[in-house]
């Protein structure tokens, strides 16, 4: 049996050996990325504990001087948005305040007559600082199996070329703000290849977050991996009880920090605790613990946006800056 040559066209000749020669150029198959990062149901009836999102840095050879992306920084914004975006937190600004080492500095200014003293800046306290590093951000070339159809007059013409996978990874930490200590450190990281999106390579120019970028493989795998991040801070956060403070008494009514923002609700009860002590390390000065001390009980009469008022039930009535706790 002869075999028949199929004689094309010189121009067609020399785009199939110029894509040839060029592996680096992807020419992804359109597939519908619907649901392919679920999200974390917003139906929340719980109390919003406060929560502060520091931002990233960005480690290693790719994510230092990533085509002049702002790595650390386009991460920490996408995750504040999705933990806003659970309906769980209350998402506080804290990026501009330099992470932990100033949250550290602004404990230990408060140190001498904590709790009375607020935050700077009229900041409202968080009780967690997120933090975390990148530390892989890469797109990579992987072997074959993609097909390039090239629909010409002649018919499909299959040509085999290299596909492009996005990969990040990033460790989390979780910070008790009150004494600067890690509750939890965990690493996410995800991967994915160009078939499952509508385009290729993350190119100069593209804005971290942007409609192209979300198009490309590191685009889904980083929208993949903040997904996996606000997962895994729910789960931590979970163990993590609510706290309010006294914010100030208006006779005998007495003022809540907290109100429709938290989900706090008319005839929730709050036990009331008052620092005794705290304990601090005699060479850094960090705060180790506080010695606290139940003071009584308090009712939720009147919620506000921002903040609620409170009657007390038992006990004596509290000071500003006492600390407010969820009856069991």
């Amino acid at each position: 049996m002869k075999l028949k040559l199929l004689k094309l066209p010189l121009t067609v000749v020399l785009f199939v050996g110029l894509l040839t020669m060029a592996p680096t150029v992807v020419f992804s198959q359109t597939q519908n990325t619907e649901g392919a990062v679920k999200s974390i149901p917003s139906q929340f009836s719980g109390e919003k504990k406060r929560v502060a999102v520091g931002k990233f840095d960005a480690v290693g050879a790719y994510a230092l001087n990533f085509m002049g992306m702002d790595i650390g920084g386009g991460v920490s914004a996408q995750l504040t948005t999705a933990l806003i975006d659970t309906g769980r937190f209350v998402v506080l600004e804290r990026a501009a305040l330099g992470d932990i080492q100033r949250e550290q500095q602004l404990n230990a200014q408060r140190a001498s007559s904590y709790p009375s003293i607020p935050s700077p800046s009229g900041l409202t306290d968080a009780q967690i600082l997120i933090v975390g590093s990148v530390t892989e951000f890469e797109q990579a070339a992987r072997g074959g199996g993609l097909n390039i159809g090239l629909n010409i007059p002649i018919g499909n013409l299959g040509v085999a070329g290299k596909s492009i996978e996005g990969h990040i990874g990033m460790d989390i930490r979780l910070i008790n703000t009150a004494n600067g200590h890690v509750i939890s450190s965990k690493r996410v990281e995800a991967k994915v290849p160009s078939s499952q999106v509508t385009m290729g390579l993350v190119k100069e120019g593209m804005v971290f977050g942007g409609d192209a970028f979300n198009k490309t493989p590191l685009g889904l795998a980083t929208r993949q991996a903040i997904e996996k991040a606000v997962g895994l801070i729910v789960r931590e956060m979970e163990a993590v009880p609510w706290t309010g403070r006294v914010a100030d008494l208006l006779g005998d009514q007495i003022l809540v920090n907290a109100g429709k923002d938290t989900n706090l609700r008319v005839g929730t009860i709050l036990r009331v605790f008052v620092v005794l002590k705290e304990v601090t390390d005699p060479g850094t000065g960090a705060v180790l613990g506080v010695i606290e001390a139940p003071q009584g009980e308090i009712q939720i009469d009147v919620v506000q946006e921002q903040f609620s008022t409170a009657r007390l039930i038992s006990g004596s009535l509290p000071k500003r800056g006492d600390i407010l706790r969820l009856k069991p």
